[in-house]
Parts: structure tokens; sequence; C-alpha cells
């Protein structure tokens, strides 16, 4: 039964360690689409990065202390129910991260959506803007054309 608990906590601490490896990749993608953004989104999406990175240390760190204590109790004894309900613990978290880094790639996405709707709206805009100008021009030379010709007409009297 203790080596079960062992291998059992080598298990779930090689699966925490790539779950981490997950978000850090995650990590970098979203700081990379936070780059991209400007403005004040830009600053929040770059500062829940960095909020990310912390606890993504965090969690390392704590990995690397069981690691270490999972190593020491194999020589010295046993401890596993603590370090089960450390990995347990540790797990919970990532997920938790997991669930927040989810969520913030949906609000990345839903930004992207937004910023391309403006985008789209901004040239229909301009479009209509530039053709209001163009017709305003026309009239003008129209108007032109008109007082030079009632004073042409004027002047004949």
């Amino acid at each position: 039964s203790s080596n079960n608990d062992k291998k059992k906590s080598n298990d779930q601490l090689i699966n925490c360690k790539d779950f981490i490896k997950q978000l850090d990749e995650i990590i970098k993608q979203l700081d990379m689409e936070a780059r991209s953004q400007s403005g004040e989104t830009k600053k929040i999406l770059s500062d829940k990065v960095g909020q990310f990175k912390i606890t993504i240390k965090q969690l390392n760190n704590e990995i690397e202390k069981l690691n270490d204590k999972i190593n020491r109790s194999s020589l010295i004894g046993d401890k596993s129910e603590e370090q089960r309900v450390r990995l347990i613990d540790v797990s919970q978290r990532l997920d938790d991260q997991n669930d927040i880094i989810s969520s913030t790639l949906r609000i990345v996405e839903e930004t992207e959506q937004v910023g391309a709707k403006i985008t789209e709206e901004l040239s229909s805009n301009r479009d209509k803007i530039e053709s209001s100008r163009n017709h305003a021009s026309q009239l003008k030379s129209d108007m032109d054309v008109a007082d030079k010709t009632v004073k042409e007409m004027k002047n004949r009297d």
C-alpha cells in the first residue's frame, strides 16, 4: 500500500507538472494576444497575464517542494497522506487557474470580435462621410455655377 501511495503521489505530481506546462503555453499565447491589443484592453490583459505568471511560479515552487518531500519520504519514511492532500490542493489550484485562463481567453475573443465590428462600422461611417463630402462639394460647385449665371443675367439687364 505504501508503494501504491508513492506511485499515486508521483503520478499526481507528474500530472501537475504537465498541467503547469500547458498553462504556461496558454499564458504565453495570452501574453502575445495582450500585446497585440491597445489602450485599456492591453493594460487589463497584461496585468492579468502578470498575475497568472506569478501564480504559475508559485505553483511551480510548491510542486518542487512536494517533489523534494516525496523524494525524501521515499528515503526516510512515509507521509503520503499529507503529500496527497497537498497534491490534491495544488491540482485544484491548477484547475482553478485553468478556469480563469479559459475565461480570460473568452474575454479576449469577445474583445477581438467587438473590435472587428467597431472597425467595420468605422469603415462604413468613413465611406458615408466621404460620400457626403463629395456630394457637398458637387453642390457647392453647382451653386457657384448658378451664382455666376445669375450674375451674368443681371449684368445683361
